[in-house]
């Protein structure tokens, strides 16, 4: 067997990027390339693609790391239906947030032992409490979190609202802001990068 590890992204077949994240770019290796010429000094593309995918997951990310707070202040009702709100609220808000070292912050929240020790200690102190209806809702919205139920069932509606409020889509709007963020991060000058949104768009269906 091979240890040559995969890549992280393809040129997908009907055109743009294709990520291991499932994230479809519109955009090509090649313009990436151009566009972010100077910035690959410091990041490869492969790790460009995964911030802008780690981006378009904060939605889930925040909300899970809200769920064990929500469930300390309301009733389980009114904690699910928050985490709704703060689901559709942040995801609305994913194209025109991007920030480098909120997008720091994420990696380390996206880490797995991490968001178990934080789960264990909250929903640990809830159950010492009696609450055994909140520990459980907050096991369950964990695990549908972290499996990815909560996406399959969510994402697709956070989209259409995308398609509604903003003419690029929103992904290619995400990749773009954080080449922009890391630029000024690592000081780099870049091509003038609303040559992106122009060439998303040629390559959109009509």
């Amino acid at each position: 067997m091979s240890s040559e590890k995969l890549p992280y992204y393809i040129a997908a077949p009907t055109g743009g990027l294709f990520t291991a994240a499932g994230t479809w770019y519109q955009t090509t290796e090649e313009a990436l390339q151009t566009y972010a010429e100077p910035l690959l000094e410091h990041l490869s593309l492969s790790e460009i693609l995964q911030a802008a995918d780690r981006w378009l997951r904060t939605p889930e990310t925040l909300v899970l790391w809200a769920i064990p707070l929500l469930l300390y202040t309301f009733p389980v009702s009114l904690a699910f239906l928050s985490a709704i709100a703060l689901y559709v609220v942040w995801g609305l808000l994913v194209p025109v947030t991007v920030s480098w070292w909120l997008h720091r912050l994420f990696t380390w929240l996206e880490h797995p032992l991490l968001q178990v020790v934080y789960y264990a200690l909250l929903l640990g102190n809830l159950a010492r409490e009696g609450n055994m209806v909140a520990v459980t809702a907050g096991i369950a919205l964990f695990v549908a979190i972290r499996w990815g139920v909560w996406r399959r069932v969510a994402f697709p509606l956070l989209q259409r609202m995308w398609k509604v409020l903003y003419a690029v889509p929103v992904p290619d709007r995400v990749l773009k802001m954080f080449i922009l963020r890391a630029a000024l991060h690592f000081r780099v000058d870049l091509p003038e990068l609303a040559d992106i949104e122009e060439d998303v768009l040629k390559h959109l269906p009509r």
